[in-house]
């Protein structure tokens, strides 16, 4: 999981962008704070999209 986080963290900003589009919120709250791409929505937009289909 770790190696994941760290990919996402330097992913191109445009790739970030087109996973945005897909709300693809679980994969973007990885990202680590402080990196370049880090946003604190994800956490909270991962979390919303986890408790609207009973994933919590």
């Amino acid at each position: 999981m770790e190696e994941e986080a760290q990919a996402l963290a330097t992913l191109d900003p445009k790739v970030i962008a087109e996973m945005e589009d897909l709300e693809l919120y679980a994969l973007l709250a990885l990202i680590p704070e402080g990196s370049p791409n880090y946003k604190p929505e994800y956490k909270e937009k991962a979390a919303r999209a986890a408790e609207g289909s009973g994933q919590v």
